[in-house]
């Protein structure tokens, strides 16, 4: 949600700058024109991931109220928790539900962020059939498979659309890959506009210390 937030803020404060923005940084080469340019670049990506990451967060709480008594999904099955036993590496567990469904394609994951919620796999058949079955973190068993959600709901739809969103799997290996990278601009915003600010707080401390100075000779 922060990151959300502050995306849509950076446009909201570019937007009276607007025109030529990248012509700018081509010509000039300043920093603050090349974070500018950046930000352009990765505004979208970072807002959808950011918007569709808190469907993966919190959508345990939203989709529920959202769907009311016709749930578009099955809930998910709990596991009881060996006293003094770790969840298997998430390697491990990726591998037991790629191993159950090898002609499928996978096209998401909802992680165990409980001791007693199962990890659920996200497969497509390659038609309108999606797949969601359920492992035991503890043991890598599937304990449950389902269709994922219903083609004729509207909200299952939504989230389906979510999910394929956040991580590009389904639009292809190349796809995914560039898609993953783009959030490192978000990384190098962070880095750039450090950089920028302290550049300027010392232009401004060196503007004050000249103007101190000549204030002192006039005296």
């Amino acid at each position: 949600m922060l990151l959300c937030i502050t995306c849509i803020v950076g446009f909201v404060l570019w937007w009276p700058l607007r025109g030529r923005t990248f012509i700018r940084a081509l010509r000039r080469g300043s920093a603050l024109d090349w974070y500018t340019a950046l930000g352009l670049v990765a505004l979208v990506p970072l807002v959808i991931m950011a918007i569709t990451g808190m469907n993966y967060t919190w959508g345990r709480y939203v989709w529920p109220l959202i769907e009311g008594d016709t749930p578009s999904q099955p809930p998910r099955p709990r596991v009881t928790a060996p006293e003094g036993m770790e969840k298997l590496p998430i390697d491990v567990v990726v591998e037991r539900a790629l191993s159950l469904m090898p002609d499928g394609t996978w096209t998401g994951f909802q992680p165990s962020n409980s001791r007693s919620a199962a990890q659920a796999f996200l497969f497509s058949d390659g038609t309108n059939n999606n797949i969601r079955f359920f492992l035991d973190p503890y043991t890598g068993r599937e304990l449950a498979r389902d269709k994922g959600s219903s083609p004729d709901s509207r909200i299952s739809r939504i989230r389906n659309k979510f999910a394929r969103l956040h991580t590009f799997r389904p639009f292809g290996l190349l796809a995914a890959t560039i898609w993953g990278m783009l959030p490192l601009g978000g990384t190098v915003l962070v880095a750039t506009g450090a950089w920028i600010s302290i550049k300027r707080w010392r232009r401004s401390e060196r503007h004050e210390t000249r103007k101190g100075s000549s204030t002192s000779s006039f005296t």
